[in-house]
């Protein structure tokens, strides 16, 4: 009984196998898979379970060598075809009796040209006609001697690839020249960029971005725009005013912890707008006390939008105010004024401050990670944004002066300090020129002689808030460091 179930479970297992996959030849069990039979040299089977995405890359990969080997052959046939034709019109043209005939084939056909009645032209034009057709004969050879090298395979790609090549090659070999001009300070930012150890975004270029910056300063720069507009009393009443919002632009950015690049584009802002309204209308409508509060506020917001990474508050800047000026700045002021800037300007709003510069000339005299020097360059630029006199300076001439003062106050105890004793009008330190010394001429462009009249006149400004009785954050500045 025991042996009949055992015969009676092998019956089953049998038709189960088979039944499970009734095309198979092998009766091999399908679950929910496909197989496919591989035969090898040894007259062995080897079954090999394939996906669906499998088979289908398996078509398409027959599919295109089967296009590939279409296209071949083909190519072979019409080179083939060249070239029975160019041997059977060549024997045509051999033949005496038949070469006018020929001739005048080869002419229609190929060549376009009338047939000549005199018989030397006629042997020179067969004879040119040979030559010519020879001349194609050995291209075809040449075609098929390509075809055979290349493994029977044409790509039609390789002109595009070695062109690719080329241009690749081209822009190594100006990125090495490019490499070649850069100054010592960014060839070493380069050196370890990779390893976040650079104190510039893209050293390589560096030289290049400041040589843009030059050229820009010289088609965009905002000179004084007041000096045109009033006679010699009011524009001393002008210049108090706007000196005094580029003030009120530093007290709201230092309120709400901006950085250095919001005041000094809120301030470029600003004037750029007084100098197109007052081009375009009444002076008096435009620099009263009231209009430039709106004006300051404004600015400053846009300033933040564009230089801050979260967005100002309307409601938030204006409480920052005094009551008294509360009474004329609202909400709506505000951005009726935005709008108006906005359409003016085109929403361009690069403007070029000294800052860049600055940045620039200390990484060229290696005090970029000098602290005291960081710190000083943006008091002294806060002094120059506040004075509208030294919008009539280049900006990187400004940047020069500030370096060059930073480097004398950072060596204080070699300046010599003046008393009013010795024929001064007033106690100061006397500024060496020479700190602006010729590695910074010739990495920068900018001489002695070309900062000379904005360093003169940044001295006395600052010589007067340092020995001034009035507290002033140059003062305070320069008192911790004598500390």
């Amino acid at each position: 009984m025991g042996s009949l179930n055992a015969k009676h479970n092998q019956d089953n297992n049998k038709k189960r196998s088979t039944s499970s996959c009734p095309n198979s030849t092998f009766n091999i069990p399908c679950q929910n898979s496909q197989y496919q039979l591989r035969i090898n040299d040894q007259q062995t089977s080897q079954i090999q379970c394939l996906d669906q995405g499998s088979i289908q890359q398996y078509k398409n990969k027959k599919t295109r060598k089967q296009s590939d080997q279409s296209s071949i052959n083909s190519q072979k046939k019409l080179i083939s075809n060249n070239k029975t034709q160019v041997n059977t019109t060549i024997g045509k043209i051999s033949q005496g009796s038949h070469a006018s005939q020929a001739s005048t084939k080869l002419s229609d056909q190929h060549f376009s040209s009338t047939h000549s009645d005199s018989p030397q032209q006629q042997q020179f034009t067969d004879s040119q006609k040979i030559q010519e057709t020879k001349t194609n004969c050995t291209k075809a050879n040449q075609n098929m001697m390509n075809l055979n090298q290349n493994n029977n395979y044409y790509d039609p790609h390789n002109q595009t690839q070695d062109q690719d090549n080329n241009y690749r090659d081209i822009m190594i070999q100006r990125y090495q020249q490019l490499l070649e001009q850069v100054p010592t300070c960014d060839y070493q930012d380069r050196e370890v960029f990779e390893l976040g150890l650079s104190s510039q975004v893209a050293p390589e270029y560096a030289q290049e971005i400041y040589q843009k910056l030059l050229r820009q300063e010289q088609v965009n720069q905002l000179r004084n725009y007041l000096i045109k507009c009033f006679n010699q009393q009011d524009y001393k009443i002008a210049k108090s005013l706007r000196n005094e919002g580029a003030k009120r632009i530093l007290s709201l950015c230092k309120e709400k912890g901006y950085k250095q690049e919001t005041h000094f584009l809120a301030v470029n802002i600003m004037d750029k707008f007084l100098a197109i309204k007052l081009y375009q209308q009444n002076a008096t409508t435009i620099l009263n006390q009231e209009q430039l509060l709106v004006l300051v506020v404004t600015a400053t917001i846009i300033a933040a939008k564009v230089e801050q990474p979260m967005t100002p508050s309307i409601n938030r800047m204006i409480k920052l105010l005094s009551d008294d000026e509360r009474d004329y700045v609202t909400k709506e002021k505000v951005i009726k004024c935005e709008e108006e800037i906005l359409i003016r300007f085109d929403f361009d709003f690069n403007i070029l401050s000294p800052q860049p510069f600055v940045e620039r000339f200390m990484r060229l005299s290696e005090l970029h990670n000098e602290l005291f020097i960081d710190l000083l360059q943006f008091e002294i630029l806060k002094v120059i944004s506040s004075n509208l006199e030294f919008l009539d300076f280049d900006r990187s001439l400004l940047a020069a002066s500030t370096l060059t003062l930073c480097i004398n106050l950072l060596c204080l105890n070699k300046c010599q300090i003046l008393s009013q004793s010795q024929g001064q009008t007033q106690r100061g330190i006397k500024f060496d020129l020479q700190q602006w010394n010729d590695k910074l001429e010739q990495l920068t462009g900018i001489n002695q002689d070309a900062i000379r009249e904005p360093f003169e006149k940044l001295s006395k400004s600052i010589n007067k808030l340092i020995f001034s009785k009035d507290d002033n954050e140059i003062r305070r500045f320069m008192q911790n460091k004598l500390r």
